[in-house]
């Protein structure tokens, strides 16, 4: 157990420095998720010692198990969860141009992580004045504190890492210039032009309202995405740089404070400002909400009690797949991103509040977008 608390806070900590979010909760998840999975892995572990010293005599001078597990239970922990951060946000879940950056990557972790594991196994093994519960308490109540002491810490990198931008004025003009017309984005996750009508698709149309809007309206036909997935072009979309300026390109990626979007210049000329999404790449933890008066992000009906941050650990994802994935288990939309429905209802619920007043509001939906489901499901 106090090698998962270990690990998991490690983690949390980990989490909360490379994000813009301020869930603390993360670090109680954490630490109980990586403590009961400790329990599981050592009471493994532990097994297999005593399976091993009755069939042969080679461990039999393990009488102590306890400290060997401990830092066996750690070292496995840590390892799944420094490799996947090394892929997720060293390399960028891209493969290396050079084979020798990745293997030199991982084999320095290897040897950081075996340094670290050593060194917890002569703590633990030491024979000093106290327990070995009263070390094991030491080691969980530092953790603890160092974890506190990193709040500011973070806030603090994430403030100096912010790159510098030119601030815009609003060129839409003062409240008092006229009535301002209303604003929807409707931004619809990975839909297909060519599967619209208004965009040439010679089956029936199943997008009626789309196409109507298209005749209405101006209709872009050399319109293209400056990324191929949701979190730099949306970035894109609503501060008017390329990707290579805004530098929100990666999962682990933040948008910078200080870029500025269109929510802010409408917000400068009097908009009220709302967003209303359902994909976690754009959620408040990656500081997307700026400019807005209200962010919604729905969340997907997280298993265990998880949040959005603390759903990125990796023993929770671990945990999820098996789940979602063993034989026989039901997949629903919801487990992934909250359907249309669920998102128009929150929308139609804001307007109602809204409408009187000149408003710019983004909707975004998920429904096209991968795990596939037909619909209604």
């Amino acid at each position: 157990m106090a090698a998962g608390v270990v690990i998991g806070g490690i983690e949390a900590c980990y989490l909360l420095l490379l994000t813009a979010s301020t869930d603390t909760s993360i670090i109680p998840f954490a630490l109980g998720l990586y403590g009961a999975g400790g329990v599981v892995l050592g009471l493994g572990i532990t097994a297999g010692i005593k399976i091993l010293g009755l069939a042969w005599g080679g461990v039999r001078h393990l009488r102590d198990p306890g400290p060997f597990t401990f830092t066996t239970v750690a070292s496995l922990f840590l390892l799944a969860v420094g490799l996947q951060k090394i892929n997720t946000d060293l390399l960028k879940e891209a493969a290396p141009k050079d084979g020798f950056v990745w293997i030199g990557s991982v084999l320095v972790f290897i040897v950081l992580a075996g340094v670290f594991c050593l060194l917890l196994y002569r703590i633990l093994s030491a024979r000093r004045s106290f327990s070995k519960p009263g070390r094991v308490f030491i080691i969980c109540l530092g953790l603890l504190v160092c974890t506190s002491a990193m709040q500011p810490l973070i806030k603090r990198c994430r403030l100096s890492e912010a790159p510098r931008f030119p601030q815009a004025r609003s060129t839409v003009g003062e409240p008092g210039d006229g009535a301002l017309p209303p604003v929807i984005l409707v931004i619809i996750d990975t839909l297909r032009a060519d599967y619209l009508s208004s965009y040439g698709y010679p089956g029936v149309a199943a997008t009626p309202s789309v196409d109507a809007l298209a005749r209405d309206g101006i209709l872009f036909e050399n319109t293209l995405a400056h990324s191929s997935w949701t979190k730099p072009s949306i970035a894109t979309i609503l501060t008017s740089l390329y990707s290579s300026s805004h530098q929100a390109i990666h999962k682990s990626s933040v948008l910078p404070e200080d870029v500025v979007s269109i929510a802010e210049v409408l917000r400068e000329a009097g908009y009220r400002t709302a967003g209303i999404v359902s994909n976690i790449n754009i959620a408040p933890i990656f500081n997307f909400q700026q400019g807005f008066d209200t962010y919604e992000f729905l969340e997907p009906d997280y298993f265990l009690g998880a949040t959005q941050t603390s759903s990125r650990l990796f023993l929770f994802r671990l945990l999820k797949m098996i789940y979602e994935f063993a034989p026989g288990r039901s997949r629903y939309i919801s487990h992934y991103y909250q359907s249309a429905e669920t998102v128009t209802e929150r929308v139609i619920h804001w307007l109602d509040l809204s409408a009187e007043s000149p408003f710019f509001l983004l909707v975004h939906y998920m429904d096209p977008h991968s795990p596939y489901f037909s619909h209604p499901q």
